[in-house]
């Protein structure tokens, strides 16, 4: 499943087989969703794509629950046909979603969602609460953020073709929470 992304940044991911959690489904910026047949079981998370992608494969790890990988890892899964959703979170959001709400001069502006600084959409969504500091730009010491959420459950039929970019990649789904997001805290 082809995404394109706006840098080349590492990346914190959660990788789930069934529901997304209430802050999960209530906080992402941007999804694609498609179909994956895993006949073999084993499902490769990565960003690479580079002429050697074969040779960096061979050496890639099986994934462990809170693990660490540098350029991706395998997951094992039952053998099955799959929907699989890709939702991307602030403050790492890598596709642009949050960039589109945030920072429209720079990620472009995109129908239905009205751009604003993020500070204010807090405020205005929740004004009783005290924004996260990686929105006030102050440096934090706690541990990451979750930039993925990839949700694998099993497909219940057909499904149309998804949308794609020129390059090939699927074209991604932006929308703006009714409420800010805080961002998910990683366990790493």
């Amino acid at each position: 499943m082809p995404m394109a992304l706006y840098q080349d940044d590492g990346y914190v991911v959660r990788f789930i087989l069934g529901d997304l959690a209430e802050q999960e489904a209530a906080e992402w910026t941007s999804r694609v969703i498609w179909k994956l047949d895993i006949p073999c079981g084993e499902v490769l998370v990565s960003g690479v794509l580079t002429p050697d992608f074969q040779e960096k494969f061979a050496t890639m790890a099986a994934a462990e629950a809170n693990g660490s990988y540098w350029v991706g890892a395998y997951i094992t899964v039952p053998p099955g046909a799959y929907q699989v959703e890709v939702y991307g979170y602030p403050p790492g959001d890598l596709s642009s979603g949050w960039g589109k709400i945030t920072a429209p001069r720079v990620f472009g502006s995109h129908p239905g969602i009205q751009p604003e600084k993020p500070l204010e959409y807090w405020r205005r969504t929740r004004p009783d609460e005290t924004p996260p500091i990686w929105m006030t730009d102050e440096f934090e010491e706690e541990g990451p953020y979750i930039d993925f959420v990839i949700r694998l459950s099993p497909l219940a039929g057909d499904m149309a073709e998804p949308a794609l970019e020129e390059d090939g990649c699927l074209q991604w789904e932006f929308r703006k929470p009714a409420i800010c997001p805080a961002g998910i805290r990683s366990t790493l």
